[in-house]
């Protein structure tokens, strides 16, 4: 019976409904399922409830990057995410099991539309059941590998980063950061602004080894929690934007006096203190220069500290 059902899945996987651009079929479902079968080895899915939660997405980011080469197709995860219930063993449900909220998700879902209404996925129980073992996973995750990319799967796992969210942030880096623009935007609804949403934190934090730039304090306990406040220079609620030169890491203190303006930064990097704040002679040091990330190109844009100063900072 399972070498029945096995094969039957087998068949599926190999025939998946992708659109097709220029002679080639789009990659997404393949690399979908293959994320998720990755997940399920790696442990980090242990329960039949798939969410586009940021391992996964960051997984799809990691074997799209070995997979396709090509700038034919736009990378978006939530598209797979959706469309994969019309293959019949992937299936959509909304918030606490409930009825798959379309109005709210539209025609053309999103990351955040799909999270904010709460929608998850889960495999037939039988396939769900399979996968469990690594025999009949890899058998599936080889008939993708050699269905659509044409590699096998000895050489498709040599080739995935060993740390898929690591590789995020080195992409996210190695963006053209000029395409962000210092204006007030409505906030845009595809996936790619979503992603630098969710790695703007672990960016700055990067940036700066976990310092706060004005103190130099860095505590990391145990659990993983940090001291450590990435802080956006021009507000993300106006601006919607992620990019790391709008950043600047904090301490929750400093975060908290630099929002409120009680603290500017000058076009030389310098302290600027409000005269609101009282005995801040060594809680905030006029003057002092801040510390910097170790490359120039990520340092706080001058024109958002310019912005601060101007709109947010309280002489």
């Amino acid at each position: 019976m399972t070498t029945v059902l096995l094969e039957n899945y087998y068949r599926q996987f190999r025939s998946l409904h992708c659109n097709i651009n220029g002679g080639r079929r789009a990659p997404h479902k393949p690399i979908m399922l293959l994320a998720v079968l990755w997940q399920i080895e790696a442990g980090k899915l242990i329960d039949n409830e798939i969410r586009l939660n940021e391992d996964l997405v960051f997984c799809f980011q990691a074997h799209w990057d070995v997979l396709d080469g090509t700038n034919s197709w736009l990378q978006r995860p939530a598209n797979p995410f959706y469309f994969l219930r019309y293959e019949g063993f992937w299936h959509l449900k909304g918030r606490n099991g409930g009825k798959l909220p379309k109005d709210d998700i539209g025609d053309n879902p999103t990351i955040k539309r799909l999270n904010a209404a709460g929608v998850s996925a889960s495999l037939d129980i039988e396939l769900w059941q399979l996968v469990q073992g690594a025999v009949e996973r890899d058998y599936l995750r080889s008939a993708l590998l050699a269905e659509y990319f044409g590699v096998s799967l000895q050489h498709h796992i040599q080739s995935l980063p060993p740390d898929m969210r690591s590789a995020a942030l080195l992409r996210y880096l190695g963006q053209d950061f000029e395409l962000f623009k210092y204006r007030m935007i409505a906030e845009p609804a595809n996936d790619m602004y979503f992603l630098s949403k969710w790695l703007f934190d672990d960016t700055v934090r990067n940036l700066y080894a976990n310092r706060c730039a004005i103190c130099r304090m860095n505590a990391e306990m145990p659990n993983g929690n940090t001291i450590s406040n990435p802080v956006h220079i021009l507000p993300v609620d106006q601006y919607h934007n992620h990019d790391p030169r709008n950043g600047i890491n904090l301490c929750a203190n400093h975060a908290l006096v630099f929002r409120n303006g009680g603290v500017a930064i000058d076009d030389d990097y310098r302290l600027v203190c409000s005269s609101h704040l009282v005995a801040s002679e060594r809680f905030v040091p006029a003057g002092v220069r801040i510390l910097l990330p170790q490359e120039d190109r990520f340092a706080p844009d001058l024109s958002a500290l310019s912005w601060h100063r101007n709109n947010v900072f309280v002489p």
